[in-house]
């Protein structure tokens, strides 16, 4: 009895947790602790993954990624996202929605690498988003966080793939499950994970307690370029140059970005969002690799 009222105390305290993150930051997570165990397959019928040999089984889903047909689809995130209508790509769901306060595009790119359905204390994850015109990369686990001292950050390790790992400090969240870097910052980083296959994350709480955490990038292309088509930036390392020289070819097309001076105003993305309407892309106002291809110009990082 005491044991079974543990549990159910943790799973009613993980829902909550759940809960206030989606209300404080929009994150929609696609499943829940109970949805889990409500959705696990029973001994007597086989699971989606299981009627078929190899991965032909979870290949065979229909919210099931063709390109990526090694991961195991019969996960609950991945059902779920399917029936709310969000994109799959890879290890990643991707919502795409619009901010009740502007009707600004908001993306959330949740990756299910580390997703493990055992914890029933959260979920471990890592999200990539737009919300409200402000970009954000966000790593969620599943434990209560001690917060620093006259600090609202946490010392993060990462490694991308095989290059050195790096130090730096990301701001904590509000629920104390998670930290996150935010606006111009963020920008930068998810554009060095563009080409990554694998992201390795450490965050060390207030008492020195080590949270690790790897994640599986497949998929992570087309999510990025979903957030940074949100709001309104490349995914490309674009230099001022590059820059006005996009803005001539705009000018020299009928399209008007002003002078070209390479400062990215709201006449340069007036002028962009005009051009991808005409050729059928879509209108980000951003120079992202789909539309440079069509400007002629080989996208390059």
């Amino acid at each position: 009895m005491a044991l079974s009222r543990v549990e159910t105390e943790k799973l009613t305290l993980a829902q909550l947790q759940m809960a206030y993150l989606q209300a404080r930051y929009g994150i929609a997570f696609p499943v829940t602790p109970q949805a889990v165990a409500t959705t696990t397959p029973s001994q007597d019928a086989p699971s989606p993954a299981a009627t078929a040999d190899g991965d032909e089984g979870t290949a065979a889903l229909p919210w099931a990624d063709p390109d990526h047909p090694n991961i195991d689809y019969s996960l609950a995130p991945f059902e779920q996202a399917h029936n709310e209508g969000d994109r799959i790509s890879g290890w990643w769901v991707i919502d795409e929605e619009r901010a009740a306060i502007d009707d600004s595009p908001s993306v959330v790119a949740i990756n299910y690498s580390a997703y493990d359905t055992r914890s029933f204390s959260g979920i471990t994850a890592l999200l990539a988003q737009c919300r409200e015109g402000e970009a954000s990369i966000v790593f969620v686990q599943d434990d209560f966080l001690m917060s620093a001292i006259r600090r609202n950050s946490f010392d993060i390790n990462y490694r991308i793939d095989d290059a050195p790992a790096q130090s730096t400090r990301w701001n904590e969240l509000t629920n104390n499950k998670g930290a996150g870097l935010f606006g111009s910052a963020s920008e930068g980083f998810l554009r060095g994970l563009y080409d990554a296959e694998e992201f390795f994350i450490r965050l060390t709480d207030g008492n020195g307690r080590r949270y690790d955490a790897e994640f599986d990038l497949a998929g992570i292309q087309e999510a990025i370029e979903a957030v940074a088509g949100a709001c309104g930036w490349s995914t490309l390392d674009l230099s001022r140059d590059d820059y006005r020289a996009i803005q001539t070819m705009l000018n020299a097309g009928g399209f008007d970005a002003g002078t070209p001076d390479g400062v990215w105003g709201n006449g340069s993305r007036n002028a962009m969002r005009a051009f991808q309407e005409q050729n059928g892309l879509a209108p980000t106002g951003a120079p992202d690799r789909a539309t440079l291809e069509a400007l002629g110009i080989q996208a390059s990082d």
